[in-house]
C-alpha cells in the first residue's frame, strides 16, 4: 500500500519533474523562462540552482543537495539512473546571454547524484542548452541549443560532435503557462530516431547520421513538441489542434483520416496532447481548451465525452484507462478521469496556496505523476492512491471489470459495445467489492449511487444515447430494489442539456430583468440551431444592455444565420449611433467587426476605421488587440476591395492569434481574399483549415451551450460559407463569366 497519497519535493526555485527511466528516482530541473517581460512575471527569475534524487515511492532523499550553481534549464537520468545530466546556463543569464558562443551561455554537467559530486568538468555549449536526452541504450547524449546546434555527446570519451544544425527563430515571449519550454527532443523507434522539435520546427532525425529523415507537413504555427508511441507520431501547436501522423509504407508522411478519409482528424483545441503508451488515444487540453478531450485514432473518433474545464496539463496513467489533469482554479486541483465512460475515477485532490499546477510526467511503471507546484516545489502523487487500477492491488481482470462497471458496457479491445444490463452491474460490483474491501468505491452511500445513475440516465438520453440510458436507468431501479435503499429525491438534470430548456425558461420568469437568463437561453436555443428563437432573447438582452457592444456582436450573426437581413442591418446602425464617438478598443473593433459581417450591409465610410487603425499603429498594442483587430482589419480590407492588405493583416492575426476562434476567422477572411486573387488552390488550403477548426468547435457546441466565444465560431461559420460559396462560383466561371 502506499505511505502517503502524495508529497511535495521542496525547491529553492520553479522547477520541474524527470523521472529515471525505471520510475524509482524522481529529481527536479528547471525551466527557460527569462524576465519580467514575459507572461506570468511573479513565476520568472526563480531559478533553480541546485537539485536533488529522491524516492517517488517515500518521499526521501536518496542522495546528497547537488550545488550547481548556475541555473539548472533541464536534465535527464542515464540509462541505468546513476547519473544526471545537466543542461545549465552562466550565472548572469539574461536574454543577451542565450546565443553567446563558446561556452559563455551554458554548458553540460554530469553529476553522480548519489555523492554529490560532478563527473569532470562542464563541457561548454556553442549557445545557451535548452533540452538534454540520454540515448536508452547507449552512452550517448543528444543536447540541443538555443542557436538551433544539436550536438551529439559521448559520455565516456567526453567527445563532441554537431549532429545537426539548423536556422531557428529565437522567440523567448513562446515560453508561455502550459509551455514553458521553446524546445523538445525525445528518442524513438529504439533510438535509431531522435524526435527534434526546436523554434517552432520538427523534424525526425537520423541519430546515426544525423540528416532528416522525415518532416511532418507544415502548419502556419509554432510547433511545440513531437513525440511517438508505438509508430504513432504526435505533432502539437501553439494554439491549434495537434495533428497525429504515421508513416507510410514508402517512408512518407501521412495524416490519420477521418472515417469519411477527406480531412485532416482535428484532435481538439489546446496546447498540450499526450499519446497513450500504445499510441491509440490522445488526450488534448491546455489553457486555451474548454474541454479536455480523449481521442480514438483506431476508430477515429472521441473516445468519451469530453470532462472537466480546460486544463493546464494532462497525461495518461500508464497501464490503465485513466487520465490526470491539472486544472487552474481557487484551490487548484489535480483530476482522475476515465477514459472509456468520460466519468471522474477518484475523488478531486485539491492544492491550498498552488498558485501555478503544470508539466505533469507520468512515470514509465504508471504508478507515479509528478509536476510543477508553485510555490511548493513538485507535487509528487502516488497514483495507486488514487486511481481505480491500483497495478499491485488488482488483477487485470478486475481492472477491466471496473472500466466495464464505469462505462455500462461490455468492452472489448478497449470499445464499448454491447449493453450491460444492471443485474450483471451489481454481480460484477459484488464479486469485486468482496475481494477488495478496502476499495475506496465501496464507501459510496447508496442513495448516492442511486443518484448518480438517475442523473447519467438523464444525460444520455439528451445526448440521444439510448442504450447508455437505459442501462443506468435500470441499474438505479436495480439499487432501489435493495433492502436498505433510501429513494432520494429526483436526480437534476445538469445545466446545458436539452431537458433543461424548462429550467432556463423558469430562471427567465423567475427573474425576467436578469439579462444573463435570457443570455443562457439563447445560447441553448443557438446550441440547436434554433437561429431566430436564440435572436429573440438576445434582442431582449440588448434592450436591458444597449451600452455593451458584445450584445450587438452576439445577435448579429444569428439576425443572419434566420435569414433576417433587414434586421442585421436595423442592428449595425444602432450599434454605430450608440458607439460613434467610443475609444475603447474593444467596443470599435467589435463595432466594426458586427457591421462586416455581410457584403455592403454597411457604408464602410461610417465606420471608424481610423481609430482601429491608431490602435494596431501604436507603439505597444496588446496581444490581444493585435489577434482580434488584425482580424478585423483584414475584413474592412476585403470588403474595401484590397484583397492583398486583406491577405497581409489577416497573416498578422494569425501570427498572434491566442485562441482557435481567433485563427478560424482569420483564415476564413485569408480565405476570401486569395479567392479574389485568383488563387483558388491557397484560398482552397485556408477555406479547408478554417473549417476544420469551425466543424469541431459546432460539433462541441451542439453538444456544450457553454462552449466559450460561441458567437465568435459563428461569425467565423458566416464568412467561411460565403468564401466556399464564392470559391465555387469561381470554380465554374474561372474567367468571371456569369450565366448571362
Amino acid at each position: 500500500r502506499p505511505t502517503r497519497p502524495y508529497w511535495f519535493l521542496r525547491t529553492k526555485g520553479m522547477a520541474r519533474p524527470v523521472f529515471s527511466p525505471d520510475s524509482r528516482l524522481v529529481a527536479a530541473v528547471g525551466h527557460l523562462a527569462l524576465s519580467d517581460d514575459d507572461v506570468a512575471p511573479k513565476h520568472r527569475k526563480q531559478e533553480l540552482l541546485s537539485t536533488q534524487v529522491f524516492d517517488p515511492a517515500t518521499g526521501q532523499p536518496l542522495g546528497p543537495e547537488l550545488p550547481v550553481g548556475v541555473p539548472i534549464l533541464d536534465g535527464c537520468f542515464s540509462p541505468d539512473g546513476s547519473i544526471m545530466a545537466l543542461a545549465c546556463a552562466v550565472a548572469e543569464r539574461s536574454k543577451q546571454t542565450v546565443l553567446l558562443p563558446d561556452g559563455k551561455a551554458g554548458s553540460m554537467q554530469l553529476w553522480d547524484w548519489k555523492t554529490g559530486k560532478q563527473i569532470g568538468e562542464p563541457i561548454a555549449m556553442p549557445s545557451e542548452p535548452h533540452t538534454i536526452v540520454w540515448h536508452p541504450s547507449k552512452g550517448q547524449i543528444a543536447i540541443g541549443c538555443a542557436a538551433g546546434q544539436t550536438l551529439k555527446i559521448d559520455v565516456a570519451s567526453r567527445k563532441v560532435s554537431t549532429l545537426f544544425e539548423a536556422k531557428v527563430e529565437h522567440q523567448t515571449w513562446r515560453w508561455h503557462p502550459g509551455e514553458w519550454d521553446s524546445c523538445s527532443m525525445s528518442f524513438a523507434a529504439g533510438g535509431d530516431q531522435l524526435l527534434w522539435c526546436f523554434g517552432g520546427q520538427s523534424h525526425v532525425l537520423d541519430f546515426r547520421k544525423g540528416s532528416i529523415r522525415y518532416s511532418p507537413p507544415t502548419w502556419k504555427s509554432w510547433s511545440t513538441s513531437l513525440t511517438s508511441r508505438n509508430d504513432v507520431y504526435l505533432n502539437s501547436f501553439v494554439n491549434h489542434a495537434p495533428r497525429a501522423l504515421r508513416l507510410t509504407q514508402d517512408r512518407g508522411w501521412k495524416w490519420i483520416k477521418k472515417p469519411n478519409d477527406s480531412d485532416i482528424l482535428t484532435l481538439g483545441s489546446g496546447s498540450v496532447a499526450k499519446l497513450s503508451r500504445d499510441g491509440r488515444y490522445v488526450v488534448c487540453g491546455g489553457i486555451v481548451a474548454h474541454t479536455t478531450q480523449v481521442h480514438d485514432l483506431e476508430w477515429r473518433r472521441i473516445a468519451c465525452p469530453p470532462f472537466g474545464d480546460g486544463a493546464t496539463d494532462v497525461d495518461f496513467i500508464y497501464g490503465t484507462p485513466f487520465v490526470v489533469t491539472a486544472v487552474e482554479g481557487n484551490p487548484w486541483t489535480v483530476h482522475f478521469w476515465d477514459r472509456i465512460s468520460g466519468r471522474i475515477a477518484a475523488p478531486t485532490l485539491e492544492i491550498p496556496g498552488c498558485d501555478l499546477l503544470t508539466w505533469i510526467r507520468v512515470a514509465e511503471n504508471g504508478r507515479f505523476a509528478a509536476m510543477t507546484c508553485h510555490p511548493y516545489g513538485l507535487l509528487v502523487c502516488d497514483l495507486q492512491s488514487f486511481h481505480d487500477n491500483p497495478l499491485q492491488r488488482v488483477s487485470p481482470q478486475d481492472a477491466m471489470n471496473l472500466a466495464i462497471m464505469n462505462s455500462g458496457s461490455q468492452i472489448y479491445s478497449g470499445r464499448m459495445s454491447k449493453l450491460l444490463e444492471g443485474e450483471k452491474w451489481i454481480e460484477l460490483w459484488d464479486d469485486f467489492a468482496s475481494r477488495h474491501p478496502d476499495f475506496h468505491r465501496v464507501d459510496i452511500p447508496l442513495d448516492l449511487a442511486i443518484r448518480d445513475h438517475q442523473t447519467r440516465a438523464a444525460e444520455f438520453e439528451t445526448l440521444n444515447n439510448t442504450t447508455a440510458a437505459a442501462f443506468h436507468r435500470r441499474m438505479a431501479n436495480a439499487l432501489l430494489e435493495k433492502p436498505d435503499a433510501v429513494k432520494p429525491e429526483p436526480a437534476k438534470v445538469p445545466a446545458g442539456l436539452e431537458s433543461d430548456l424548462a429550467t432556463l425558461t423558469r430562471a427567465i420568469e423567475d427573474q425576467p430583468e436578469r439579462a444573463a437568463a435570457w443570455r443562457d437561453r439563447a445560447a441553448w436555443f443557438a446550441s440547436n440551431r434554433q437561429w431566430q428563437l436564440a435572436a429573440d432573447d438576445l434582442t431582449k438582452v440588448l434592450e436591458m444592455t444597449p451600452d455593451d457592444s458584445q450584445s450587438y456582436l452576439r445577435l448579429s450573426p444569428l439576425l443572419i444565420l434566420a435569414g433576417n437581413h433587414d434586421g442585421y442591418r436595423s442592428i449595425c446602425r444602432e450599434m454605430l449611433k450608440q458607439f460613434d464617438d467610443a475609444t475603447a478598443e474593444t467596443t470599435v473593433e467589435q463595432t466594426i467587426k458586427t457591421c462586416l459581417l455581410q457584403p455592403e450591409a454597411m457604408d464602410l465610410a461610417a465606420l471608424p476605421i481610423e481609430t482601429l487603425d491608431k490602435v494596431l499603429s501604436a507603439d505597444e498594442p496588446t496581444h490581444m488587440m493585435l489577434a482580434w483587430g488584425s482580424a478585423t482589419r483584414a475584413l474592412y480590407a476585403f470588403r474595401a476591395g484590397d484583397a492583398q492588405a486583406a491577405v497581409d493583416w489577416a497573416d498578422k492575426s494569425l501570427d498572434h492569434s491566442i485562441s482557435s476562434q481567433q485563427q478560424a476567422l482569420a483564415l476564413a477572411i485569408q480565405a476570401l481574399s486569395l479567392r479574389q486573387l485568383g488563387d483558388l488552390k491557397k484560398a482552397g488550403e485556408k477555406l479547408g483549415m478554417a473549417t476544420d477548426l469551425i466543424e469541431s468547435a459546432l460539433a462541441e457546441f451542439s453538444q456544450d451551450r457553454n462552449l466559450r466565444g460561441w458567437q465568435d465560431w459563428l461569425i467565423a461559420d458566416i464568412l467561411r460559407t460565403e468564401a466556399e460559396q464564392e470559391t465555387k462560383i469561381l470554380s465554374k466561371n474561372p474567367d468571371g463569366a456569369t450565366d448571362d
